[in-house]
């Protein structure tokens, strides 16, 4: 589209009226995320003759050249512009107050995951072409619009994709992932569609990946990959998340020596064990710098499990740690009871 004559005031003086109509104003670039102007994040100035068009965000700043006025009309306003590669585009400003338009916003977020979604796919599939690439609704095939899907094809070999944005129904990935697999390969009929590949936020590989363990391996692949807030990713094993958590504490390299408080004194033991049985529970002697008999009292249940009878269980963890650090834990006097 040719330049218009239209001199950049103009444009300037109807962009600032539309603005100042509209109780959400929202900023849309295709394919990018879409940014609120609300708090009056944006700017219009003149540049040798030449209107740029200023907004930002947390962590992003978009500016671009202002060429013309393409549409307007009730609540939506849309801009020719250029951006410094030259290229042409264009920006829809909306407000996202009208009924008419709360869809744009969804729809200008996921369009925006889609181009994040091909740029993932371009990186960890190389050598790989990028047949499709979509997020509208298939109703008749029960897709989803909320992910995007897309379909790899290498040869006579091929993948399909599914990613789930920030913020949506990650877990149901999985079932839209595969309603996506069975429909390419149903219509894939020369292409053997090897299995399929998901891109997830961090937080939901864990759910994912019991999911997928859960799924028959024989009957197709599946590869995992995750994402963080900066848009890197990284491909998961499904078989590292079970039913348990683990994780290792760090080894302090200086531990302070620091004196008994009231709270983690270690103290003299009654034992509930038969008194047969003392001498197989009790350990001989007395600690030398902590045990004492004006300690106050706790109990010992019979295969050593030590639970206070007034403390709690994280203070007896301690007390052991002070015991143990002077020598080995030895109360004394044993009685029955």
């Amino acid at each position: 589209m040719p330049e218009t004559s239209e001199p950049p005031q103009e444009f300037a003086r109807r962009i600032q009226i539309f603005l100042v109509s509209c109780r959400e104003p929202v900023f849309l670039e295709e394919g990018e995320e879409p940014i609120g102007l609300g708090g009056g994040n944006y700017l219009l100035e003149e540049r040798n003759g030449r209107l740029m068009f200023q907004a930002w965000a947390a962590g992003r700043s978009v500016l671009r050249r202002v060429v013309g006025i393409k549409a307007e009309r009730p609540g939506r306003l849309e801009l020719e512009i250029r951006k410094f590669s030259g290229r042409a585009g264009r920006i829809t400003l909306f407000d996202s107050a009208r009924a008419q338009n709360r869809l744009m916003a969804i729809q200008g977020s996921r369009r925006s995951f889609r181009e994040h979604f091909r740029r993932f796919l371009r990186r960890q599939f190389t050598g790989w072409t990028l047949v499709e690439l979509t997020t509208e609704a298939d109703l008749e095939n029960s897709l989803s619009p909320q992910y995007s899907r897309a379909f790899l094809r290498q040869g006579q070999q091929g993948w399909a994709a599914i990613g789930a944005p920030e913020g949506g129904e990650a877990p149901g990935s999985v079932t839209f992932g595969l309603i996506w697999l069975d429909y390419l390969r149903r219509r894939e009929q020369r292409v053997a569609v090897r299995g399929l590949v998901l891109l997830v936020p961090d937080g939901a590989a864990e759910t994912i990946s019991l999911r997928l363990r859960w799924l028959d391996a024989g009957a197709f692949e599946a590869r995992l990959f995750v994402y963080a807030a900066d848009g890197g990713e990284h491909e998961v094993d499904a078989a590292d998340f079970g039913n348990l958590e683990t994780h290792l504490e760090p080894l302090s390299r200086r531990r302070e020596r620091r004196p008994h408080s009231a709270a983690s004194r270690p103290i003299s033991i009654k034992s509930r064990v038969n008194v047969d049985d003392v001498n197989r529970y009790r350990p001989s002697g007395v600690c030398p710098s902590c045990c004492s008999a004006s300690s106050g009292p706790h109990s010992v249940d019979s295969g050593a499990t030590v639970r206070p009878a007034s403390w709690s269980m994280g203070t007896m963890e301690k007390s052991f740690t002070l015991c143990t650090a002077a020598g080995a834990l030895r109360p004394t006097p044993w009685t029955t009871r």
